[in-house]
Formats: C-alpha cells, sequence, structure tokens
C-alpha cells in the first residue's frame, strides 16, 4: 500500500475520512480514504486525524481549508469475503473524460468505470489485483479490490454514464468502425490489382504474396 498516493488522493479532494471498524478482541481496524475510497492503515498504532495530518506531512495553512472527518465505518461490507460478490473483468481500454482517468470494468449488470488514482495505492501489488462488485444495503454497487484472498481497498464507482458520455464513445465507435472498414476496401483493392498484375495467378489475401498453382492429379 503507497500512503503516498493516498495522500495525494485526500490532498486533490481537502479531504481525509478516518474510519474505525468495530472493536474485535481489542483491536480496531482503521481505513482511511478520501470519501470515494477506503484503504485498510496497516503495521501502524491506532491513528487519531491529528496523526494522519503528521503523516501526510500537511501545514496548518493547508488544514485550514481541509475537511477532516473521524467516524464509524459507513454501512457497507469490509469483510474479505461477501456472498455476494461478481468478479470484475477489465476492459482493454482506457477512457479520459472531463478530467478524469476511466477504467471500464464488466459487471454482469453494467459497466463500472473506476477513476485510475484509486488503483494507484495499490500498483504495489498489481499482478495480485482483483476487483469484485458488491451491494450496499439499498441495492447501489460499489467496488472491491482483494489481493488474493485479503480485502485491499474499498472504491466508489464513478457515475460517468450520461448522454453526452454515450454519445462521444458511440461517434468514437462509428469513426473507428468506419476506418477500419475503409482500411479493409483499399486492401482488398490493392489484392485484386495484383492478381489482374500477375495474369490472374491467385494471391495471399493476407501479404500479397503469389500462390503456386496446385498441379491438377491426371
Amino acid at each position: 500500500m503507497k500512503i503516498k498516493n493516498i495522500a495525494a488522493l485526500c490532498k486533490n479532494r481537502n479531504t481525509i475520512y478516518l474510519y474505525d471498524a468495530p472493536e474485535i478482541n481489542g483491536f480496531i481496524q482503521q481505513w482511511i480514504g478520501d470519501g470515494n475510497s477506503f484503504y485498510p492503515i496497516t503495521n501502524l498504532p491506532y491513528m487519531s486525524i491529528s496523526n494522519v495530518c503528521n503523516l501526510f506531512e500537511l501545514s496548518a495553512k493547508q488544514l485550514s481549508d481541509f475537511n477532516l472527518q473521524h467516524e464509524t465505518l459507513p454501512d457497507l461490507n469490509f469483510k474479505d469475503n461477501a456472498d455476494y460478490e461478481i468478479q470484475l473483468d477489465p476492459d482493454p481500454i482506457w477512457i479520459i473524460y472531463q478530467g478524469k482517468y476511466l477504467k471500464p470494468w464488466a459487471s454482469s449488470e453494467k459497466p463500472l468505470y473506476v477513476e485510475g488514482k484509486y488503483l494507484k495505492p495499490l500498483a504495489d501489488a498489481a499482478e495480485y489485483l482483483k476487483l469484485f462488485e458488491r451491494r450496499s444495503s439499498t441495492g447501489q454497487p460499489y467496488i472491491v479490490a482483494k489481493t488474493g484472498f485479503i480485502l485491499a481497498a474499498v472504491i466508489m464507482p464513478c457515475d460517468v454514464i450520461t448522454e453526452a458520455f454515450v454519445d462521444a464513445v458511440e461517434s468514437l465507435a462509428r469513426r473507428s468502425r468506419r476506418e477500419l472498414n475503409t482500411r479493409g476496401y483499399h486492401a482488398d483493392k490493392v489484392v485484386e490489382q495484383m492478381t489482374l498484375m500477375y495474369g490472374g495467378k491467385r494471391l495471399d489475401t493476407s501479404t500479397g504474396e503469389v500462390l503456386e498453382e496446385e498441379e491438377e492429379e491426371s
């Protein structure tokens, strides 16, 4: 877990949320984030907001503009396992839209978009990282990131799906398809012309190579 990246998230929103899980056998697991993300605090003693501010190296001037909250965990499942969770598959693209660097993940019902900045604190475990969709008690989707079987983060998806966003994606898809079809058309024309040049001999349509004619069996 990269603390400096968590600090960057909080500084970007001028917000620090420090959360306490219910006490278990005298131990309180704490989580930290910017309100849209939650990361477990590990290998550190119990923290106060003041401790976190010192950890993030925030000056008194910076803190005057900060929203500082120390609360109990929200009504989400922060356990390593859940009765209902669906593993998400990453789409092979990134989208930059309105200044947000978005990664779409395929869900069973709809795409879920994660801002790339929320994956940065998990970069040191990227090789083992898997994302899952869970649902709150009110049915709202949220995302949990696991390294192996251990919960490493809880991230709220970015609600980017609007008419303007979908129009932009569809327009890009149409233009890309048109270009692909145009390239295919030109490739077919080249092969056709080369076939005429070589006296009607067959060509490999992928390379343009003249193919040897098979001798007819006598």
